[in-house]
């Protein structure tokens, strides 16, 4: 199970520490691994309760990359896609909120509700891409965001010099103080 998916079983608030990451764990969070192509390293991960998920990803934004580089280039992808795409201004600044062509699980094409949200510091790129009950249009599911804003990147020094940052995994558990 740790391969796959992490759960936090303890009944206080803590963090799950993913090496430049650490995101906010509370009783039935789960966490779940995105990996490369090789499958040797941890590019993202799924933060997940109940029908809400936010997959958060750390990118090396010393090479000028912005989150509004990132906005204009995630929008291109979703309209060249067939999905429509909206700027606006949400909890965290400016986001994306978009629908998206997706396969479900019986194999037929269905629509998907996404937001995209981000943050620079430390010359990083945080991106967080909010699924579930958070994204749908008109949402008052406050607990992506929160997620998204407690997560601490950590200052590793210089850039990695690659565009996706790899994270730890399986991550340290670490209890509140």
């Amino acid at each position: 199970m740790a391969d796959h998916e992490v759960h936090w079983r303890r009944t206080d608030d803590g963090f799950f520490d993913l090496g430049p990451l650490r995101v906010p764990a509370t009783e039935g969070v789960r966490l779940s691994p995105l990996r490369n192509e090789r499958g040797d390293k941890v590019l993202s991960v799924t933060v997940v309760r109940g029908r809400a998920a936010i997959q958060v990803q750390l990118f090396d934004a010393s090479a000028g990359l912005s989150w509004a580089s990132v906005r204009r280039d995630l929008s291109e992808q979703v309209r060249q896609r067939g999905g429509t795409v909206r700027e606006i201004i949400g909890r965290s600044g400016p986001e994306l909120q978009a629908n998206l062509f997706t396969s479900g699980p019986d194999g037929r094409t269905r629509t998907m509700d996404v937001r995209f949200v981000g943050r620079e510091e430390q010359g990083r790129l945080l991106r967080g891409l909010i699924t579930g009950v958070g994204a749908t249009p008109g949402s008052d599911d406050a607990w992506s965001y929160q997620v998204f804003e407690e997560t601490a990147v950590k200052d590793t020094g210089t850039g990695t010099g690659r565009p996706a940052t790899t994270l730890r995994w399986p991550p340290v558990e670490v209890p509140a103080r």
